[in-house]
Protein backbone atom coordinates (compact mmCIF):
# COMPACT_ATOMS: atom_id res chain seq x y z
CA UNK A 1 0.00 0.00 0.00
CA UNK A 2 1.23 3.88 -0.38
CA UNK A 3 2.90 5.19 2.47
CA UNK A 4 1.60 8.42 3.39
CA UNK A 5 4.75 10.55 5.03
CA UNK A 6 3.92 13.96 6.40
CA UNK A 7 7.52 14.43 7.72
CA UNK A 8 10.27 13.35 4.66
CA UNK A 9 14.22 12.39 5.15
CA UNK A 10 16.79 11.72 5.99
CA UNK A 11 9.94 -9.33 28.80
CA UNK A 12 12.34 -9.72 31.32
CA UNK A 13 15.95 -8.59 31.13
CA UNK A 14 18.59 -11.40 30.95
CA UNK A 15 21.30 -11.40 33.16
CA UNK A 16 24.10 -9.95 32.07
CA UNK A 17 27.40 -11.53 31.37
CA UNK A 18 30.86 -9.91 30.92
CA UNK A 19 33.31 -11.42 29.15
CA UNK A 20 37.31 -11.35 29.78
CA UNK A 21 39.56 -8.08 29.26
CA UNK A 22 41.91 -7.58 26.86
CA UNK A 23 45.78 -7.83 27.74
CA UNK A 24 46.83 -4.45 29.32
CA UNK A 25 43.16 -3.08 30.81
CA UNK A 26 43.74 -3.48 34.27
CA UNK A 27 41.62 -5.53 36.74
CA UNK A 28 37.86 -5.21 37.23
CA UNK A 29 36.35 -3.99 40.68
CA UNK A 30 32.71 -5.25 41.31
CA UNK A 31 31.59 -2.58 38.70
CA UNK A 32 33.09 -4.34 36.15
CA UNK A 33 35.60 -1.62 34.52
CA UNK A 34 35.08 0.43 37.36
CA UNK A 35 36.11 3.46 35.33
CA UNK A 36 34.66 2.70 32.17
CA UNK A 37 38.25 2.24 30.64
CA UNK A 38 37.09 -1.17 29.19
CA UNK A 39 33.75 -1.79 27.99
CA UNK A 40 33.04 -5.39 27.84
CA UNK A 41 29.03 -6.20 27.86
CA UNK A 42 26.83 -5.34 25.34
CA UNK A 43 23.07 -4.48 25.98
CA UNK A 44 20.98 -4.77 23.10
CA UNK A 45 17.48 -4.91 22.65
CA UNK A 46 15.16 -8.25 21.67
CA UNK A 47 15.05 -9.21 17.85
CA UNK A 48 11.91 -7.76 17.27
CA UNK A 49 12.73 -4.28 18.01
CA UNK A 50 12.65 -1.66 15.39
CA UNK A 51 15.68 -0.04 17.62
CA UNK A 52 17.67 -2.55 17.38
CA UNK A 53 16.82 -3.29 13.36
CA UNK A 54 17.67 0.26 12.83
CA UNK A 55 21.54 -0.18 14.50
CA UNK A 56 22.07 -3.57 12.75
CA UNK A 57 21.55 -2.14 9.59
CA UNK A 58 23.50 1.10 10.38
CA UNK A 59 26.43 -0.39 12.23
CA UNK A 60 28.86 -1.32 9.34
CA UNK A 61 32.78 -2.77 9.38
CA UNK A 62 34.39 -2.90 6.02
CA UNK A 63 31.13 -2.31 3.96
CA UNK A 64 29.58 -4.85 5.75
CA UNK A 65 26.48 -4.26 8.07
CA UNK A 66 25.80 -6.26 11.63
CA UNK A 67 22.57 -6.95 9.50
CA UNK A 68 24.66 -8.30 6.52
CA UNK A 69 26.62 -10.50 8.83
CA UNK A 70 23.73 -12.00 9.75
CA UNK A 71 22.05 -12.57 6.71
CA UNK A 72 25.49 -14.60 5.58
CA UNK A 73 24.02 -17.18 8.75
CA UNK A 74 25.89 -15.51 11.93
CA UNK A 75 24.76 -15.26 15.17
CA UNK A 76 25.08 -12.70 17.63
CA UNK A 77 26.91 -14.39 20.54
CA UNK A 78 24.81 -15.87 23.22
CA UNK A 79 26.04 -13.89 26.02
CA UNK A 80 24.90 -10.36 24.88
CA UNK A 81 22.48 -9.05 27.26
CA UNK A 82 19.09 -8.85 25.31
CA UNK A 83 16.22 -6.21 27.01
CA UNK A 84 12.48 -6.09 26.45
CA UNK A 85 12.40 -2.06 26.52
CA UNK A 86 14.07 1.58 26.22
CA UNK A 87 13.99 1.80 29.54
CA UNK A 88 15.22 -2.05 30.59
CA UNK A 89 18.09 -0.92 28.14
CA UNK A 90 18.99 2.48 29.99
CA UNK A 91 18.76 0.65 33.78
CA UNK A 92 20.68 -2.13 32.48
CA UNK A 93 23.77 0.13 31.30
CA UNK A 94 23.50 2.81 34.08
CA UNK A 95 24.35 0.00 36.46
CA UNK A 96 27.59 -0.38 35.58
CA UNK A 97 30.30 0.82 34.02
CA UNK A 98 31.77 -2.12 31.48
CA UNK A 99 28.17 -1.94 29.89
CA UNK A 100 26.73 -0.72 26.13
CA UNK A 101 23.94 0.11 24.64
CA UNK A 102 21.73 2.08 22.27
CA UNK A 103 18.45 3.71 22.52
CA UNK A 104 16.39 6.34 20.97
CA UNK A 105 17.80 10.39 20.98
CA UNK A 106 14.79 11.36 22.75
CA UNK A 107 15.04 8.84 25.65
CA UNK A 108 18.45 9.13 26.36
CA UNK A 109 17.63 13.00 26.36
CA UNK A 110 15.31 12.18 28.89
CA UNK A 111 17.98 10.15 30.91
CA UNK A 112 21.03 12.08 30.88
CA UNK A 113 21.46 11.81 34.83
CA UNK A 114 22.09 8.36 34.64
CA UNK A 115 23.50 7.52 31.57
CA UNK A 116 26.10 9.64 28.42
CA UNK A 117 26.25 9.15 24.64
CA UNK A 118 29.42 8.46 22.93
CA UNK A 119 30.58 9.99 19.85
CA UNK A 120 30.52 7.44 16.76
CA UNK A 121 32.67 7.95 14.65
CA UNK A 122 33.84 11.38 16.10
CA UNK A 123 30.54 12.64 15.79
CA UNK A 124 28.04 13.42 18.43
CA UNK A 125 24.61 12.20 18.72
CA UNK A 126 22.35 15.64 18.88
CA UNK A 127 19.32 16.32 17.34
CA UNK A 128 21.35 18.46 14.69
CA UNK A 129 23.35 15.78 13.79
CA UNK A 130 20.81 14.08 12.81
CA UNK A 131 18.91 16.45 10.76
CA UNK A 132 22.17 17.47 9.01
CA UNK A 133 23.07 13.67 8.16
CA UNK A 134 26.34 13.80 9.98
CA UNK A 135 25.04 11.23 12.71
CA UNK A 136 24.98 7.92 10.65
CA UNK A 137 22.61 5.86 13.30
CA UNK A 138 19.12 6.93 12.50
CA UNK A 139 15.65 6.15 11.89
CA UNK A 140 11.72 7.25 11.25
CA UNK A 141 9.33 7.45 13.78
CA UNK A 142 6.43 5.80 11.76
CA UNK A 143 2.36 4.75 12.80
CA UNK A 144 0.80 1.69 11.28
CA UNK A 145 -2.60 1.55 10.27
CA UNK A 146 -5.29 -0.05 7.82
CA UNK A 147 -5.58 0.90 4.65
CA UNK A 148 -8.26 3.71 4.15
CA UNK A 149 -8.40 4.35 8.20
CA UNK A 150 -7.77 7.73 7.85
CA UNK A 151 -10.88 8.19 5.67
CA UNK A 152 -13.60 6.45 7.79
CA UNK A 153 -12.09 7.42 11.17
CA UNK A 154 -12.65 10.82 11.94
CA UNK A 155 -10.95 10.55 15.32
CA UNK A 156 -7.79 8.66 13.68
CA UNK A 157 -7.67 11.78 11.14
CA UNK A 158 -7.97 14.49 13.85
CA UNK A 159 -5.24 12.82 15.79
CA UNK A 160 -3.23 13.20 13.05
CA UNK A 161 -3.90 16.51 12.21
CA UNK A 162 -3.42 17.84 15.54
CA UNK A 163 0.07 16.08 15.65
CA UNK A 164 0.82 17.99 12.54
CA UNK A 165 -0.40 21.22 14.00
CA UNK A 166 1.50 23.85 15.91
CA UNK A 167 1.19 22.38 19.31
CA UNK A 168 2.06 18.62 18.03
CA UNK A 169 5.03 19.92 16.60
CA UNK A 170 6.35 21.47 19.62
CA UNK A 171 5.73 18.66 21.79
CA UNK A 172 7.80 16.79 18.83
CA UNK A 173 10.42 19.00 18.28
CA UNK A 174 11.60 19.10 22.44
CA UNK A 175 12.98 15.78 21.93
CA UNK A 176 12.85 14.87 18.41
CA UNK A 177 13.15 16.07 15.05
CA UNK A 178 10.48 17.56 12.63
CA UNK A 179 11.80 17.49 9.02
CA UNK A 180 11.74 20.15 6.02
CA UNK A 181 8.76 18.89 4.08
CA UNK A 182 5.85 19.55 6.49
CA UNK A 183 2.98 22.06 6.32
CA UNK A 184 2.44 22.92 9.72
CA UNK A 185 -1.54 23.20 10.08
CA UNK A 186 -4.25 24.69 12.22
CA UNK A 187 -5.79 22.32 14.48
CA UNK A 188 -10.04 21.94 14.93
CA UNK A 189 -11.01 20.07 18.00
CA UNK A 190 -12.66 16.97 17.26
CA UNK A 191 -16.54 17.17 16.48
CA UNK A 192 -17.20 13.34 16.19
CA UNK A 193 -18.87 10.36 18.02
CA UNK A 194 -16.00 7.85 18.87
CA UNK A 195 -13.92 8.52 22.13
CA UNK A 196 -11.07 5.84 22.09
CA UNK A 197 -7.66 5.67 19.98
CA UNK A 198 -5.97 2.45 20.92
CA UNK A 199 -2.18 2.33 20.08
CA UNK A 200 0.41 -0.12 20.69
CA UNK A 201 4.24 -0.92 19.68
CA UNK A 202 7.60 0.47 19.50
CA UNK A 203 9.20 1.42 23.59
CA UNK A 204 10.99 4.10 21.80
CA UNK A 205 7.97 5.99 19.94
CA UNK A 206 5.49 5.49 23.21
CA UNK A 207 6.89 8.35 25.28
CA UNK A 208 6.49 10.60 22.35
CA UNK A 209 2.98 9.32 21.79
CA UNK A 210 2.06 9.32 25.56
CA UNK A 211 2.84 12.83 25.69
CA UNK A 212 0.94 13.95 22.59
CA UNK A 213 -1.82 11.87 23.33
CA UNK A 214 -2.10 13.68 26.98
CA UNK A 215 -2.00 16.95 24.76
CA UNK A 216 -4.68 15.85 22.09
CA UNK A 217 -6.98 14.77 25.16
CA UNK A 218 -6.78 18.38 26.75
CA UNK A 219 -7.47 20.08 23.19
CA UNK A 220 -10.34 18.44 23.45
CA UNK A 221 -11.22 19.04 27.11
CA UNK A 222 -10.69 14.97 27.90
CA UNK A 223 -13.61 14.19 25.65
CA UNK A 224 -11.23 11.94 24.24
CA UNK A 225 -8.94 9.33 25.24
CA UNK A 226 -5.60 7.93 23.49
CA UNK A 227 -4.41 4.50 24.92
CA UNK A 228 -0.67 3.97 24.91
CA UNK A 229 0.70 0.67 25.01
CA UNK A 230 4.12 -0.81 24.83
CA UNK A 231 5.65 -4.24 22.72
CA UNK A 232 7.89 -3.50 20.18
CA UNK A 233 7.61 -2.25 16.59
CA UNK A 234 6.98 -6.09 15.71
CA UNK A 235 4.07 -6.16 18.07
CA UNK A 236 2.30 -2.59 16.95
CA UNK A 237 2.81 -3.56 13.18
CA UNK A 238 1.11 -6.71 13.82
CA UNK A 239 -1.95 -5.55 15.75
CA UNK A 240 -2.02 -2.59 13.38
CA UNK A 241 -2.27 -5.56 10.36
CA UNK A 242 -5.01 -7.27 12.37
CA UNK A 243 -6.70 -4.08 13.67
CA UNK A 244 -6.88 -5.08 17.08
CA UNK A 245 -5.32 -1.23 17.61
CA UNK A 246 -5.74 1.40 15.68
CA UNK A 247 -1.78 3.06 15.35
CA UNK A 248 1.08 0.56 15.38
CA UNK A 249 3.90 2.75 16.42
CA UNK A 250 7.18 1.41 14.75
CA UNK A 251 10.55 3.05 14.99
CA UNK A 252 11.75 0.64 11.79
CA UNK A 253 10.10 1.06 8.32
CA UNK A 254 7.57 -1.71 6.92
CA UNK A 255 8.48 -5.00 5.33
CA UNK A 256 7.99 -5.91 2.03
CA UNK A 257 5.26 -7.74 3.43
CA UNK A 258 4.18 -5.87 5.88
CA UNK A 259 3.57 -2.91 3.06
CA UNK A 260 1.38 -4.72 1.24
CA UNK A 261 -1.09 -5.03 4.40
CA UNK A 262 -1.17 -1.87 6.36
CA UNK A 263 -0.10 1.94 5.85
CA UNK A 264 2.77 3.40 7.45
CA UNK A 265 3.12 7.39 8.36
CA UNK A 266 6.14 9.03 9.15
CA UNK A 267 5.79 11.36 12.23
CA UNK A 268 9.00 12.22 13.16
CA UNK A 269 12.99 11.58 12.94
CA UNK A 270 15.46 10.05 15.90
CA UNK A 271 18.65 9.40 16.18
CA UNK A 272 19.82 6.04 18.07
CA UNK A 273 22.50 6.97 20.89
CA UNK A 274 25.49 4.71 22.19
CA UNK A 275 25.03 4.77 25.50
CA UNK A 276 27.46 4.27 28.61
CA UNK A 277 27.15 4.96 31.98
CA UNK A 278 27.16 8.65 33.28
CA UNK A 279 30.72 9.37 34.10
CA UNK A 280 32.43 6.61 32.34
CA UNK A 281 35.95 6.90 30.24
CA UNK A 282 34.81 5.86 27.35
CA UNK A 283 33.23 9.21 25.38
CA UNK A 284 34.25 7.95 21.62
CA UNK A 285 33.51 4.22 20.06
CA UNK A 286 33.52 3.98 16.05
CA UNK A 287 31.43 1.93 13.81
CA UNK A 288 33.43 -0.75 13.21
CA UNK A 289 34.66 -1.13 17.45
CA UNK A 290 30.23 -1.56 17.71
CA UNK A 291 30.59 -4.06 14.88
CA UNK A 292 33.12 -5.80 17.16
CA UNK A 293 31.19 -5.39 20.11
CA UNK A 294 27.68 -7.07 19.04
CA UNK A 295 29.36 -9.67 16.77
CA UNK A 296 32.55 -11.25 18.70
CA UNK A 297 31.85 -9.66 22.10
CA UNK A 298 35.40 -7.37 21.42
CA UNK A 299 36.25 -5.20 24.19
CA UNK A 300 36.47 -1.38 23.67
CA UNK A 301 39.61 -0.04 25.46
CA UNK A 302 39.32 3.33 26.02
CA UNK A 303 42.74 5.01 25.20
CA UNK A 304 44.85 6.10 28.36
Amino acid sequence: MKKKIFAIGLATAMTVSAVGLMAGCGGRGADGAADGSSILTAVAREPSSGTREVFEEKVVKDGVSIADWLDEGNKMPGEISEQSSTAAVITQVSQSFDRLGYVSLGSYMENTDKVQAVTVDGVEATKENVQSGEYSIWRNFNIIYQPGALESNDLLANFVLFMESEEGQEIMMKDYIQLPGLEVKEYTPYAGTKTTLNCSGSTSVAPLMRELAAAFSKANDGKVTVNVQEGGSGVGIQQATEGTVDFGMSSRELKAEEDAAVDAMHICLDGVAVIVKKGSKCTAVTLAQLFDLYTALTPIVTEA
